[in-house]
């Protein structure tokens, strides 16, 4: 890469009488790759940053500023230049329907604060395992879990105050037939569609 030289990939394979394959790297792609890498690990070294700081600084709630710094810097990872939207914390609770109910009222973020607060909390009682005030080890996680059994409780109401009416059915195909097959005609796309339908 520092050369200029391209880097090679070989995954050789048996054609005919000899191995062939594998493809070269461009040192300008790998130059972006890198740059991405480090740019996106900005976002994580200055959360740890941030919640060093608050330890330090609050030692006692902690917790709550390191789960504000992990929904901050998704944010941040979201929405500054290029912007990546995805593998957010809360978006790994899709299958917790009412849980994931907060997120009509904070979005994703929601989520994700309560999933940091959490796991916050429980790192707290770790880290503070010998101290002999009980009560005060253990009452961030009691709170964080009571705030995430709350949410869940509303969830489970707001999802009974809806109505679900039967509506019709959909369906979406996706063809994944490239546009420029010859020979695909209304009759082929028709056949594709009685297909998939059944």
């Amino acid at each position: 890469l520092v050369t200029g030289m391209p880097l090679g990939w070989s995954i050789p394979e048996l054609q005919g009488f000899n191995f062939e394959g594998g493809f070269a790297i461009k040192p300008e792609f790998m130059a972006l790759w890198l740059a991405l890498s480090l740019y996106l690990s900005l976002f994580w070294m200055l959360a740890a940053v941030a919640v060093r700081w608050f330890r330090g600084t609050v030692p006692a709630a902690w917790f709550v500023g390191a789960a504000a710094v992990w929904v901050g810097q998704e944010f941040l990872r979201a929405w500054l230049p290029p912007g990546f939207p995805w593998l957010f914390a809360g978006y790994s609770q899709w299958k917790l329907l009412p849980l994931v109910q907060i997120s009509a009222v904070t979005g994703v973020y929601g989520v994700s604060f309560l999933l940091a607060l959490v796991n916050a909390a429980a790192a707290h009682a770790i880290i503070t395992a010998r101290s002999r005030a009980l009560a005060r080890r253990l009452a961030p996680l009691a709170a964080s879990v009571l705030l995430a059994v709350g949410c869940y409780g509303w969830g489970v109401r707001a999802r009974r105050s809806v109505e679900w009416k039967a509506g019709p059915r959909l369906g979406v195909i996706q063809q994944n037939i490239p546009r420029y097959v010859e020979d695909y005609t209304t009759q082929t796309h028709e056949e594709f569609c009685r297909e998939n339908l059944r």
